[in-house]
């Protein structure tokens, strides 16, 4: 592609053209997904983009967007090309970060078998301090440290009832955690 872009994107061209029925009857059925992709893809280029174009071509001033290579983001001394998903990119990798700063904490968390039976006690329904204490053989003061441990990592939420503190199993957290193991380790 960079050895010689004019050739390839002529190439690319010619082929979009031969097809373009095809190209037409595809657009329409994605018709919806393509206008909110484009919707959600940044008006301006990235920090990092920014940083490299002000440093070597500080007078491109000329922002196209891309879908043919969704993840370019190209630099000329007169435009950028940046691909329609660059920004999911980065945040992908911002998020993936992220995942692995924290999951070692989680483990740690998780290897407590105290707060271990309190996440399976709470699978069937919630549960509030002192009956998980009962549950559990636990004084409620130790209980009540471990939820605030599972509180502050995502892992529970509460809800208020009947004048009582519920501890509710966070699933949605707990199934961001699966889906971090599955990207980092898979």
């Amino acid at each position: 592609m960079f050895s010689n872009p004019v050739e390839k994107f002529r190439k690319l061209f010619g082929i979009y053209q031969k097809n373009r029925s095809a190209f037409d009857a595809t657009f329409q059925k994605n018709k919806e997904f393509l206008e909110k992709l484009v919707s959600e893809t940044p008006s301006d280029i990235s920090d990092t983009l920014r940083n490299l174009v002000s440093e070597f071509y500080p007078e491109t001033r000329k922002i196209y967007l891309t879908a043919v290579l969704p993840l370019i983001e190209w630099i000329t001394p007169t435009i950028i090309f940046q691909g329609v998903l660059a920004n999911k990119l980065e945040l992908y990798q911002k998020n993936m970060q992220s995942a692995k700063e924290m999951l070692p904490q989680i483990l740690k968390l998780l290897g407590d078998k105290s707060k271990f039976e309190i996440l399976c006690l709470l699978k069937s329904h919630g549960r509030y301090n002192l009956e998980i204490a009962d549950e559990l053989h636990l004084t409620p003061a130790t209980a009540s440290h471990h939820m605030s441990m599972l509180l502050g990592n995502h892992m529970v939420t509460v809800e208020k009832k009947d004048g009582r503190v519920y501890y509710q199993l966070n699933r949605e957290a707990l199934q961001e955690i699966i889906n971090c193991f599955t990207e980092i380790f898979l």
